[in-house]
């Protein structure tokens, strides 16, 4: 947890904090508000996602009723919402999430970061809280996403 902390501060120094990385959200709390909660019969919304000046890849995102949140990338399914009272959700029910090009090779990667709450089985309880950060990066000869930072409370299919 202390490693997800340091590279956490790292990159807000770096990355987030540099005018040259132009970090951008994917997704927020008022998209999310303004949107269905999504099943198999409604499917997700779409999005465009600005990796650079040149590249741009598609992408998805689907709420589902039960209030879970899954952004579709090219090579990767990633929970970055769950409002799911299920054991662990995440503390504002959206993570956060900013598209930056944290290494400077010219394409943006995805960073999440946010708080995950654990709770008993009945959700009743609060167990623990532990800081989460999960980065993609993009790797632009496969154009798809690698986790290159994972994260135990971040799901990826």
């Amino acid at each position: 947890m202390r490693r997800a902390g340091r590279l956490l501060g790292t990159l807000f120094v770096l990355g987030f904090n540099s005018s040259a990385a132009f970090a951008s959200p994917v997704l927020t709390e008022a998209v999310i508000f303004a949107m269905p909660h999504s099943n198999i019969e409604t499917g997700p919304i779409q999005l465009s996602l600005r990796l650079s000046a040149d590249v741009s890849v598609a992408a998805s995102v689907s709420i589902t009723s039960k209030g879970n949140g899954v952004l579709d990338l090219p090579g990767a399914k990633v929970r970055l919402y769950d409002r799911h009272e299920d054991t662990v959700t995440f503390a504002e029910g959206l993570l956060n999430n900013e598209l930056v090009d944290i290494d400077g090779d010219g394409l943006k990667d995805l960073v999440l970061w946010g708080t995950a709450v654990e709770t008993d089985d009945k959700g009743t309880s609060e167990i623990e809280r532990r800081p989460v950060l999960c980065i993609f990066k993009y790797d632009p000869h496969k154009s798809i996403f690698i986790n290159t930072v994972p994260s135990k409370d971040v799901s990826v299919y």
